[in-house]
């Protein structure tokens, strides 16, 4: 509403009353815009402050019944709601438009070798140049990726800007400090010619020899969430990755003893 309030007409921009009788100057339209625009604002962010801790005492409760969280993140339309689908056995809609995704929904995986499910997060999409501002709308949201044990950077490896989409996504959590350890998931594979996907993984390459996320090369896997390829092998990167927290229950009684 900030800068629509400088467009109003004479009308609208005619001065109110003020003083006794109405005499004086009183305040222009515009200036008691300005003044609502603070309050509704201030208001705004309280809100989001109990949401936010809302959120906070939400995630430590979830922590209880499962191991994890896994947060899926990723550039807009990279298939994460799919992927999520297929790792927990929902039904979550998938929309390609933009923020679909504005509340994150957690679902559960289950493995034979935990007696704990893994808990699975889908959270929003990323955009390129996403206004701090944005962020701060958003941070109950993106809790999960800060609270995360394990991210899954979920990438379109079909996209002709997916390098591009990669570093935007990076820089994202870069500034909300989710230095977690990541598993970077190309998605899509299947509709990719042998050549090119060499190509792109040669670019994803490149990049990260060159960053300070060097230590993802080591953690790339290719998948394709809409036929189920090679799921299996990334259900077994994620318990890989949880062994030390799948304590079974008579074995934690034993340590607490």
């Amino acid at each position: 509403m900030g800068p629509r309030i400088y467009g109003l007409g004479k009308t609208e921009l005619s001065r109110q009353g003020g003083g006794v009788g109405t005499r004086g100057k009183g305040e222009t339209n515009i200036e008691f815009e300005k003044r609502q625009i603070k309050v509704d604002q201030q208001k705004i962010k309280k809100e989001l402050k109990k949401l936010i801790k809302q959120k906070q005492n939400r995630l430590q409760k979830r922590n209880e019944m499962g191991i994890g969280p896994v947060a899926l993140v990723g550039y807009t339309s990279a298939g994460k709601t799919t992927l999520f689908n297929a790792l927990t056995g929902k039904e979550k809609e998938m929309n390609k438009g933009l923020f679909t995704t504005l509340d994150t929904v957690v679902g559960k995986l289950k493995s034979p070798n935990f007696d704990q499910p893994i808990l699975i997060s889908d959270t929003i999409g990323f955009i390129s140049n996403l206004p701090p501002v944005l962020i701060d709308s958003f941070k109950s949201t993106l809790l999960e990726s800060l609270e995360a044990k394990l991210l899954l950077h979920v990438v379109d490896a079909n996209d002709p800007n997916v390098l591009d989409k990669i570093i935007v996504v990076d820089e994202i959590l870069k500034s909300l400090k989710a230095f977690h350890p990541t598993v970077l998931v190309l998605n899509k594979v299947d509709l990719l010619q042998a050549e090119k996907l060499k190509q792109v993984k040669q670019k994803i390459s490149e990049y990260y020899s060159a960053s300070e996320n060097e230590s993802n090369l080591k953690n790339i896997i290719e998948i394709s969430a809409e036929t189920g390829f090679n799921l299996q092998n990334l259900t077994k990167k994620i318990e890989t990755f949880f062994e030390k927290d799948a304590i079974k229950p008579e074995l934690e009684a034993d340590q607490k003893k």
